[in-house]
């Protein structure tokens, strides 16, 4: 795994999309523990959010996704997590 963001986000919605959410979980981290995507981020954070939860990981994805809300609090994808 290498620590291009772009990548890892990249294979994090690859594995995400064809319902591997526990190998996308990895590349997601990843890309999180490097400070996240600068461009669409909410997007990364909603996915990132929403495959927490899928694996269980109820805290972290709740954490996630209030940080997606704050970022864009007037997106209607990020108003749910804010409940």
């Amino acid at each position: 795994m290498n620590d291009d963001i772009g990548e890892l986000v990249r294979q994090a919605y690859a594995l995400d999309t064809a319902g591997r959410e526990r190998e996308a979980i990895a590349f997601y981290d990843r890309a999180w523990a490097l400070g996240g995507p600068a461009d669409d981020r909410v997007a990364f954070l909603i996915g990132y959010g929403s495959t927490l939860r899928n694996v269980g990981r109820l805290d972290e994805s709740l954490d996630i996704l209030r940080g997606a809300h704050a970022e864009r609090p007037g997106d209607p994808a990020t108003r749910c997590s804010n409940r």
